[in-house]
């Protein structure tokens, strides 16, 4: 059975017909469905970044305080960009308030440097002949310093002596931190120190 041409031709407009149909009746009822669904998403999306727009400022303000908090922060680690130079401000530092609370500081050892991700941490260990009350105005000073200065570790031991008061032996571990330069700084330093 061979399609003839009329056949051919009822069935092509019969086909134009069935699409004009669906064209006209079907997708108008079809599309503004999803036309509003889009424009309520897209509605959403739009208020969403409004929010988003008008929580900026506060969010400045946030990290504007937060820089300065940090400014402050790395105001109070210890000058110099080396474990030798803050060494020496620590001793510097500590023999000042030795001599201003009366303390007699017997030994002084420096300790390895501990390497963190952004801060070396500077240690030394001190032996230091006191009375109590010296004791306490040498910890304060220490405590009030303007740059970060922390005891870490405090072992006392108390000496009786004859006709006298008893003598304290404290021994003290004295921290201290410095900015670690990052790998790219420590190349660029290098490179501009040799030029």
């Amino acid at each position: 059975m061979k399609i003839t041409t009329r056949e051919k031709r009822v069935l092509i407009v019969g086909g134009v017909i069935a699409a004009a149909v669906i064209a006209f009746y079907v997708v108008p009822r079809v599309l503004p469905e999803d036309l509003d669904v889009t424009v309520r998403q897209s509605q959403n999306a739009l208020r969403q970044d409004r929010e988003i727009l008008g929580l900026e400022e506060g969010y400045k303000a946030r990290i504007a305080v937060g820089q300065e908090r940090l400014k402050e922060d790395q105001d109070r680690l210890l000058p110099g960009d080396n474990a030798a130079a803050a060494g020496a401000y620590i001793q510097k530092v500590l023999r000042e308030f030795a001599d201003a609370s009366q303390v007699e500081i017997t030994r002084y050892t420096p300790q390895q440097d501990q390497k963190q991700d952004v801060l070396t941490k500077i240690s030394v260990g001190l032996d230091i002949n006191c009375s109590i009350d010296q004791l306490i105005r040498f910890l304060t000073a220490i405590e009030n310093n303007d740059k970060f200065l922390k005891v870490e570790n405090l072992q006392i031991i108390s000496r009786p002596q004859r006709n006298r008061d008893e003598i304290m032996v404290p021994s003290l571990k004295i921290i201290g931190y410095i900015a670690t330069p990052a790998p790219a700084q420590k190349a660029a330093g290098k490179t501009a120190g040799g030029q």
